[in-house]
């Protein structure tokens, strides 16, 4: 099987913290523990709630947060590695992350409730590919060409070790994370992650479908960041240099021709720009809605987990050993490279007034932008 190659996973490594073995307990059974250092453990993601900013991170962390010395730590059933949120018009939120569990929460509200989990997902993967073996198998007998009844035998063959592989995950417990989550324009949502996993609802979370088939991802390339974008356009990138937008709220995807085949752990966008980076300083930047891109590189190995761009199309990236990594869309020759004195990483950035508001291995931090 395929190493996973996750964004959690790369934040982890070389990291010493400590980590529930899943063989002895159930994180999806048990609340997350209230810590009055949650704001110094591992931060993945975080995301502006008006003058606040909400954070996700290990073991169920949930904080709202308005400082250093101001946050609150909120209620959550799970005690998972949260990996993302987004936010609906009014206020709503969502989390996901292992397990593929997915969380909401009512606005204003300081607590959490579990709306899906991975044995949920399991089951709806079962029926997916079943569906598939019998649809094939349908065709088979249509066909007369050798090679295409040899390719499809193939394909039925690889769904069938699927659907064992889906069927014992059933029995021993769920183990594919969800990545990223988004809503579009009309609070539709959006979830992704490993294996090519893609969820979508229409009714705010109370049901979910698994539209996997959607996008052309036949080897099921984990999709790591899924963004909407000011036009109400939906983007999503992924391993191998994968991506794809929709601009009608999901009904379609195309896929995007991406410079670069390494893995992208995530994807900005501010106006008709987009700048998606990934592995070894890699990043690439469009100013046309995706239509085209422009490849580049930081002059640096390190891989680059976070990003953001400011109103004036300034662009800050995040990333391993601290990385701090600022352009203009426009002119991303003009580069400014500076690393954090923790040398820590970061997943995730956000502007407030004249900081960088960092998050990563070691929690919460600001950064003056000179």
């Amino acid at each position: 099987m395929r190493k996973l190659n996750i964004l959690l996973g790369i934040l982890l490594s070389g990291i010493g913290t400590t980590v529930f073995a899943q063989g002895q307990f159930d994180l999806l059974q048990i609340p997350a523990r209230t810590s009055g250092i949650a704001n110094t453990s591992i931060i993945t993601n975080i995301t502006k709630q008006q003058d606040k900013i909400l954070a996700v991170g290990e073991r169920g962390h949930i904080l709202m947060w308005s400082d250093m010395d101001n946050w609150q730590q909120q209620s959550v059933p799970v005690s998972l590695t949260l990996t993302d949120s987004t936010t609906l018009k009014d206020g709503t939120r969502f989390a996901v992350g292992h397990d593929s569990i997915i969380l909401k929460s009512a606005p204003q509200s300081n607590s959490w409730t579990k709306v899906f989990d991975g044995n949920e997902l399991t089951k709806l993967k079962i029926i997916y590919i079943g569906k598939k073996i019998v649809a094939f198998q349908q065709r088979l007998e249509e066909l007369t060409d050798e090679d295409e009844i040899a390719e499809l035998e193939f394909n039925i063959e690889d769904l069938e070790f699927n659907l064992e592989d889906a069927q014992i995950e059933l029995k021993d417990g769920p183990n594919k994370p969800l990545l990223s989550i988004t809503a579009s324009d009309n609070n539709h949502l959006f979830a992704v992650g490993a294996y090519g996993t893609m969820l979508t609802s229409d009714d705010l979370g109370s049901s979910w479908r698994l539209i996997d088939g959607q996008i052309k991802n036949p080897n099921q390339y984990h999709l790591n960041s899924i963004i909407t974008a000011d036009n109400g356009s939906v983007y999503i990138v992924g391993e191998n240099g994968i991506g794809f937008s929709s601009d009608n709220n999901g009904r379609t995807w195309q896929t995007m021709d991406m410079p670069y085949d390494g893995s992208l752990f995530g994807i900005a966008s501010k106006k008709d720009s987009l700048v998606a980076f990934g592995l070894q300083g890699n990043f690439m930047v469009s100013n046309d809605n995706g239509a085209s891109w422009e490849a580049s590189n930081i002059g640096s190995s390190a891989s680059l987990l976070g990003g953001v761009i400011a109103d004036d199309m300034t662009v800050s990236l995040v990333g391993h050993a601290g990385i701090i990594v600022r352009f203009n869309v426009n002119d991303i020759s003009n580069m400014s490279l500076n690393r954090h004195p923790s040398s820590a990483v970061f997943s995730s950035v956000l502007i407030r007034d004249n900081s960088l508001v960092l998050a990563g291995q070691f929690g919460m931090t600001t950064w003056l932008v000179k």
